[in-house]
């Protein structure tokens, strides 16, 4: 800023007058700024690890959810150690079918809101990637 501010102050006084006052750059600003610039690329880079950071989370997500999905796709096929054939042991075996499936159901309802929050996330993610500051020195 020190040119800038140098050629402001000349022309601010060429309105004022020489006699005027003007007040000295203060030397805090360019320390400021420097500030803002090493505390900017910090966040900077706290974005991108979270950019990474929400990526792993995602696929761990994903994983979670096809690792439940199997297991309910299990569950359908088990037979408990009962006999198909029978009447009764069918009736059993559809029955804890259901029961165990339903369980399970609760944590992949999770997953699919979980997945539906994270994809909102990175959107939100995407926007913050997209802001800057310009705190340059001129």
């Amino acid at each position: 800023m020190g040119a800038q501010w140098d050629n402001a102050v000349k022309e601010a006084q060429k309105v004022l007058g020489d006699k005027v006052k003007i007040p000295a750059f203060p030397k805090s600003i360019p320390k400021s700024v420097q500030e803002v610039n090493k505390t900017w690329d910090q966040f900077d880079k706290d974005r991108e690890q979270l950019k990474k950071s929400l990526l792993i989370v995602k696929q761990k997500q994903d994983s979670a959810m096809e690792v439940f999905e199997q297991f309910e796709d299990d569950i359908d096929e088990e037979d408990f150690g009962l006999d198909t054939k029978n009447k009764d042991d069918l009736a059993k075996i559809k029955e804890g079918r259901k029961i165990l499936h339903d369980a399970l159901q609760v944590s992949v309802d999770n997953a699919t809101d979980n997945n539906k929050n994270l994809r909102e996330l990175d959107k939100h993610l995407a926007n913050l990637m997209s802001y800057t500051v310009n705190c340059e020195e001129k």
